[in-house]
């Protein structure tokens, strides 16, 4: 008679991230993507005058705040029901929509920098004179400065944000491999029961006081990775690629 395959219980509300307190439904969800969208048409009305005054030097950079705090609630969310199971269709759609729709954002608001950076840091500091309340982003505009001769102009900037998407493939083509693709088999407890190796219970297993269950776990899982040595070989270096690229176009 076979021997049943311990599994774990995919079931098991404790072993799941609470989602629901950041959407109780998708619905609310869905809403938030579309006020991230009209936040930042809000926002590029300000293109041409960031930081024309204090003021104004204000609400564009708590507008932008607003956008990245909402959208980064979006794509965590959509990230995280992802990760619960790679291979839920669903999550994967919505996943991608988030992540468009930041890299079309991102693109969208790309003028904020290259605009503020493009007046002498000596002005926009004195701006926290007249303005008080910018003291709050002093250490972002502090950054900024520091970082100029990196920021491109506008179009530039604009086009690094439009092909961020393309550029994260490597990893999700790593993501998907190692996280919904690739099985590590079963191996023998200390219990000599069977039990089907995870990410999940790999370091359980490789703490185990039996020599030989720390073997198993440690071998299944490498020969599984040296099995699919090429694809990983191949993301593995595009990323490289895709990094190196973006320093020297910066």
């Amino acid at each position: 008679m076979a021997k049943k395959i311990r599994q774990r219980n995919e079931t098991d509300d404790k072993y799941k991230w609470d989602l629901e307190s950041m959407y109780p439904n998708e619905q609310k969800w869905e809403s938030d993507l579309l006020a991230v969208k009209d936040k930042v048409r809000e926002l590029a009305g300000y293109r041409g005058r960031t930081a024309a005054d204090a003021k104004t030097l204000l609400r564009v950079l708590r507008l932008s705040d607003s956008i990245n705090l909402t959208a980064e609630n979006v794509v965590v969310y959509a990230m995280m029901r992802r990760d619960e199971d790679n291979r839920r269709e669903k999550y994967q759609a919505m996943c991608d929509r988030a992540m468009s729709a930041l890299a079309q954002l991102s693109a969208e608001i790309a003028f904020v920098e290259p605009e503020l950076l493009s007046h002498d840091k000596e002005e926009i500091f004195g701006f926290i004179d007249d303005e008080p309340e910018l003291e709050t982003y002093r250490f972002y505009l502090d950054r900024a400065f520091r970082e100029k001769d990196h920021v491109l102009s506008e179009k530039e900037e604009r086009l690094m944000a439009r092909f961020s998407e393309l550029t994260r493939a490597p990893s999700d083509i790593f993501r998907m491999l190692n996280d919904a693709d690739l099985k590590f088999g079963v191996i023998t407890d200390e219990n000599g029961e069977e039990a089907e190796l995870t990410h999940g219970n790999y370091i359980t297993f490789m703490q185990s006081k039996n020599r030989e269950v720390r073997k198993q776990a440690y071998t299944h899982c490498y020969e599984t990775y040296r099995s699919m040595i090429n694809t990983i070989a191949s993301a593995y270096n595009y990323s490289v690629k895709c990094d190196c690229t973006s320093a020297e176009i910066r």
